[in-house]
């Protein structure tokens, strides 16, 4: 299965335009990511048989170039002799015993990654094993890159909120996105009128759609939070295809 289809499969179709946006613009990025760490099998019953022995362990990876996670995935895997992996020795069963990754979940503003590990079987010798090799894991990981531009955060923050089903946080972040990017680009930080910042980047009046945007935009702020309701995706889409042609 190719990276782009793995990264598109069952999402809905504004997800897709979003995260299609954020990989054009390389706020959103992908790596393949190979750990090594140690696993402590504990908490099962010697010479007891195990149809489904389930092990949650947290464990501290370096993503150091990523600010924000979105998804994890995982490839191959299995506890190695660091000495001997390059000739392809990889175990995840032993005599009496499987061991498998039936999960991996990560936090996305900690960063926190947290492996569910599946056990069948006795796990004597698996214990052995995870004391005496170290565990390897082929990470797929994507989220947002690291050290961008305030915009492009509440950009990336936008998709996050559409895709957790708060479209109220998604249209706030993209709105913010869209006015952060104009005073990026142009330099001005001080100026109230929206429409005259985005008159002189671009020559023309700010278009009406937007305006009516930023009124809701400010009714939200002054705490009323219903004034989203009649938007759709897209109304996103719009704001989110402004965002283009101003970045463009």
């Amino acid at each position: 299965m190719g990276i782009l289809k793995i990264l598109f499969e069952g999402i809905n179709e504004m997800e897709a335009i979003f995260k299609e946006t954020l990989l054009d613009m390389e706020i959103y990025i992908n790596r393949t990511i190979e750990s090594y760490f140690d696993v402590d099998i504990y908490g099962y019953e010697k010479n007891t048989y195990y149809r489904e022995f389930r092990l949650y362990e947290h464990q501290e990876l370096e993503f150091d170039e990523f600010s924000m996670l979105d998804r994890i995935s995982y490839g191959t895997y299995g506890f190695i002799d660091e000495e001997e992996y390059n000739n392809g020795w990889i175990c995840t069963s032993v005599e009496t015993a499987n061991f498998s990754i039936e999960s991996v979940n990560v936090d996305s503003f900690k960063k926190e990654v947290t492996f569910i590990y599946l056990i069948t079987g006795e796990p004597g010798y698996l214990y052995n094993l995870a004391l005496d090799y170290t565990f390897y894991v082929e990470l797929y990981v994507g989220g947002c890159k690291k050290g961008l531009p305030f915009w492009q955060q509440s950009l990336y923050l936008s998709y996050l909120m559409y895709k957790n089903n708060n479209f109220l946080g998604s249209f706030m972040h993209l709105f913010i996105a869209f006015e952060g990017l104009l005073r990026y680009q142009t330099g001005d930080t001080k100026t109230q009128d929206l429409n005259e910042i985005y008159k002189k980047h671009t020559s023309n009046n700010l278009p009406s759609i937007i305006k009516k945007y930023k009124k809701i935009r400010n009714r939200v702020m002054h705490g009323n939070e219903s004034a989203t309701a009649s938007l759709t995706d897209n109304d996103l889409e719009i704001l989110l295809d402004g965002i283009e042609k101003l970045y463009r």
